[in-house]
């Protein structure tokens, strides 16, 4: 679920768009617009007195510091998610037509109205295992009864064991996938053992869960999707320990790879929507002893470097597996836009921040030129010799200053002219 979902719509529709160059202008002053829409044009970045003065350096110069995602305080930040359930959906329902289209050529063969042969090699090897498969001809036979589409799905929802077939058979298809092979007979035999006693509800919205089948198969372990298919194959095909082991350090090795990828992208400046935020002071300016730059983007022209709005959501942005699986250029385009969406995403927790940020290629000067600061805000525990030095830096710059004061009555902040520079 997104936090805001007005924010997650516009950010959708912007990345959808901003890969084609005819309309990139276009991109740039609708995110213009819902910059000044948003915020009034202002944004806002904390900042504490670092020993280096890097912080004062960019109030002075008029630049904002965009850091490499490795830099930030949130592990989960910039990275793209990992799980099984995307890649088996990815598996599964992107050749949905084509595994119903071979089992009603399944359905052909077994009433004998077509020869098995007249069919290509891949294919028959599917039906042949379908043909074979005690739990599919039950199914069948058992439909053979049924009078209404409704009364068929009855019948697939209560037989989970040929749901489990079915797309074994699909995945002999070479076209289809061969990355289930390591996994897909564990995974089967637990699926089957939990579909078939009816104590999970698959037409649900949340589908069956890896943990659910775990902790029905005695595994309480708290860990991961990927961790937890490690510990069911050691479970139910101890025999297949190594495969099982060499499945999680693919997605190890997967997970690494696609981190640095993230990570060579681009370089990412942080903004808030507030200067008031109690919490922002707290983490980001010392414990109110730091400062607040105030960025008007109302009056920019140069509209090429534009923060976008993040977006917060309790789910993670997931590995796009349609275009590793079927690598084609819009698949590809379809990837880029993806990682621009996981760079822009962040968990619910941090919806406080109302943040924005800035990206920047990751060979470009990681100090990027702002508009002049417009105001800046001094910490309520700022001492007197850093605001004194703030109070000299704005006077230079001809900007306000003000001074943010702790309420004696309530958990508010307020921001009054600092008159002495």
């Amino acid at each position: 679920m997104f936090c805001n979902q007005s924010d997650y719509e516009f950010l959708h529709n912007l990345i959808q768009t901003a890969p084609n160059a005819d309309e990139g202008k276009t991109s740039q002053k609708e995110l213009f617009r819902y910059l000044v829409n948003k915020t009034g044009g202002k944004l806002y970045k904390y900042r504490f007195f670092d020993k280096n003065g890097y912080a004062i350096s960019n109030l002075e110069n008029c630049t904002l510091y965009c850091a490499p995602p490795s830099a930030f305080n949130d592990p989960f930040d910039c990275k793209i998610g990992l799980d099984f359930r995307s890649l088996f959906e990815a598996l599964c329902g992107l050749e949905q037509d084509k595994i119903e289209k071979m089992f009603a050529d399944f359905l052909l063969v077994y009433n004998k109205e077509r020869l098995l042969e007249s069919y290509p090699p891949e294919e028959q090897n599917v039906i042949r295992y379908w043909l074979n498969s005690k739990a599919i001809i039950d199914f069948v036979k058992a439909t053979e009864k049924c009078t209404s589409e409704t009364e068929v799905n009855n019948a697939l929802m209560s037989n989970g064991n040929a749901i489990v077939e079915i797309l074994i058979g699909a995945t002999i298809n070479p076209s289809l996938s061969s990355a289930m092979d390591i996994s897909r007979g564990m995974i089967s035999h637990a699926m089957a053992k939990i579909l078939s006693d009816g104590s999970i509800d698959i037409t649900s919205n949340e589908g069956v869960s890896f943990s659910d089948i775990a902790k029905r198969n005695g595994i309480s372990d708290d860990t991961d999707e990927i961790a937890c298919i490690r510990l069911l194959s050691d479970k139910l095909q101890p025999e297949k320990h190594e495969a099982a082991v060499k499945f999680e350090e693919y997605y190890k090795k997967l997970e690494q790879q696609l981190n640095e990828r993230l990570e060579s992208l681009f370089l990412v400046g942080c903004l808030a929507g507030d200067y008031k935020n109690r919490l922002m002071w707290s983490h980001y300016a010392d414990g109110h002893k730091g400062f607040c730059i105030e960025y008007d983007f109302s009056k920019m022209t140069d509209l090429s470097l534009l923060p976008f709005p993040v977006v917060y959501t309790d789910k993670r942005i997931k590995m796009p597996w349609k275009a590793a699986i079927h690598p084609s250029k819009e698949e590809t385009i379809e990837t880029a836009k993806t990682m621009m969406t996981a760079l822009l995403t962040k968990d619910a927790e941090w919806s406080y921040e109302q943040e924005w940020r800035i990206l920047v290629q990751q060979d470009n000067d990681p100090n990027v030129k702002m508009p002049k600061p417009s105001c800046v805000y001094v910490g309520s525990m700022c001492n007197k010799e850093n605001r004194q030095r703030l109070c000299s830096i704005a006077n230079s710059l001809s900007i306000p200053i003000k001074q943010m004061k702790i309420d004696r009555g309530e958990y508010a902040l307020h921001a009054e002219d600092l008159k002495d520079f």
